[in-house]
């Protein structure tokens, strides 16, 4: 059987795993990897858009990646007012499953997040369909969409 080497094929693919988890290596990898890219500059407060007076809180009081605006004084992480804010589950997580859902070529079904995640049916029906909505908002991109014309009868 063919495959392209750039799509997620079913049920398995070992090289696509390895890969995905190189990248998502650990929660502080996917962090790190997600605030490169919603902060290519440095980070930026949600709450009011500042970038310059912004502090990284350190510490044993103070979970990884934890800022500080020095303008309006509230705190933030990378997932505040994204599709992630509110989640209980890893951005690991999270980022694992939009990488299935960007580049497969067919429909991810939920048992396949559900078992690859080793979370619920119910959080992965929860985790597909906020990063669907997000993409068909212009939330998140979806670098591999393709479109699919219908077939009519004459």
């Amino acid at each position: 059987m063919a495959t392209d080497p750039g799509y997620l094929t079913y049920p398995r693919d070992p090289v696509f795993h390895d890969r995905i988890h190189r990248i998502f290596d650990d929660e502080v990898s996917a962090r790190e990897w997600l605030e490169e890219r919603m902060w290519p500059d440095g980070p930026v407060c949600p709450h009011c858009g500042n970038g310059d007076t912004i502090t990284e809180l350190t510490g044993t009081a103070h979970r990884d990646g934890l800022y500080q605006c020095g303008e309006c004084r509230k705190q933030f992480t990378v997932k505040v007012k994204t599709v992630f804010e509110g989640s209980p589950l890893e951005i690991r997580q999270w980022l694992t499953a939009l990488y299935f859902l960007t580049t497969s070529k067919y429909p991810v079904p939920v048992r396949f997040i559900q078992a690859e995640l080793g979370i619920s049916y119910k959080a992965s029906w929860f985790v597909i369909r906020r990063l669907r909505e997000a993409m068909r908002q212009g939330g998140l991109p979806n670098p591999h969409a393709q479109v699919r014309k219908r077939k009519t009868r004459k």
